[in-house]
């Protein structure tokens, strides 16, 4: 069997006194999308933030292919590595988060060329070039030179994504992606990761959009207190959960999405 793209094993995450990841385990595959929900509080998005090297690890470790990440052993002892080697690994993550983030005095096509030319040191006239390419992708070709301002927060995430895929990741990993947006604006966002499952992409979704989870994901990982507390199929989790954690919370999405729908109805 070939090696997992990422591998996580016994990672343990805390703030202070607090363990927010406790022992978590998981793998990917190259061209997996894997879903992972769970109540608000569940460790979810610093699960994501530690893949991304945005948090330090506390324990356990985790592996792009056979590398491990964060940390080396240097004469026998484990040692955090320098700070251009985390440079260096999280490359192969791209990284959109719940708030867009965007540099508001940059337009859209700067926004996304920004990566490019700073960290990856493309020549301008290549990365502008990458840049209205990735822009395309997400369906902005016509808002190259658009403020953030001047964009709608559908927009505003579309052009989020098209700034991770410009650095080329080989794992996109998205953080709620539509939870700061109005419902109107959320299919628009969806419909550009659903491209991108189709195109074979690897991702990890931390998301509460039930739908989208059943309906792209190969793998779904429900979280409860900084701990999985089942993994599987999407047919497992959303029909035939093994786990009472897991009938309780799928219970209350689908209770939310129905009464979501009610008042779409009225």
């Amino acid at each position: 069997m070939s090696t997992p793209v990422v591998t996580v094993r016994g990672l343990i995450k805390k703030y202070h006194d607090t363990a927010v990841l406790q022992g978590v385990d998981l793998t990917l595959d190259r061209g997996e999308v894997l879903s992972i929900i769970g109540p608000s509080g569940s460790g979810k998005s610093t699960l994501l933030r530690c893949l991304n090297q945005l948090e330090e690890v506390d324990g356990g470790e985790i592996r792009h292919g056979d590398e491990l990440l964060g940390i080396e052993t240097v004469r026998g002892r484990l040692m955090r590595v320098r700070e251009k080697d985390v440079v260096r690994q999280r490359r192969a993550f791209g990284m959109v988060f719940q708030h867009f983030n965007l540099f508001p005095h940059m337009t859209a096509l700067q926004n996304v060329m920004e990566g490019p030319t700073q960290v990856r040191r493309m020549p301008q006239a290549d990365a502008r070039a990458l840049a209205l390419e990735e822009l395309k992708r997400v369906g902005l070709a016509g808002h190259a030179n658009h403020y953030p301002a001047e964009l709608s927060g559908g927009q505003q995430q579309r052009v989020a994504i098209a700034r991770a895929l410009a650095m080329r990741p080989e794992i996109m990993l998205f953080d709620e992606p539509t939870s700061a947006l109005d419902p109107e604006l959320v299919d628009e966002v969806l419909d550009v990761i659903r491209g991108l499952a189709a195109e074979g992409m690897t991702m990890v979704i931390v998301t509460h959009e039930m739908s989208l989870a059943q309906e792209i994901s190969d793998s779904v990982v429900v979280m409860d207190r900084g701990q999985v507390v089942e993994a599987g199929p999407p047919t497992q989790i959303f029909r035939a959960p093994r786990s009472e954690r897991t009938r309780r919370f799928v219970a209350k999405l689908i209770a939310a999405q129905q009464k979501t729908e009610e008042k779409e109805n009225l």
